[in-house]
């Protein structure tokens, strides 16, 4: 009985480091205003010519695109 609890403590240790990763990275993917940031900040509208519009829209629809469960 003391080894199956301590093996679930362990476990529960070494997940949390990865669960607390992975939210962090899903919240990074789908805050559209990260990738406005990252647009200004690197001058994209100006590099590439496409309107700050437009690359919103992008945006957009890479948001779409990672939660639409089809990858």
């Amino acid at each position: 009985m003391k080894a199956t609890g301590l093996f679930a403590r362990f476990f529960f240790i070494l997940c949390l480091p990865v669960f607390i990763f992975t939210v962090t990275i899903g919240l990074a993917f789908n805050n559209l205003s990260l990738y406005e940031y990252g647009f200004k900040k690197y001058g994209i509208s100006g590099v590439t010519g496409i309107a700050p519009d437009q690359l919103t829209v992008a945006a957009r629809g890479l948001i779409k695109y990672w939660n639409s469960g089809q990858n």
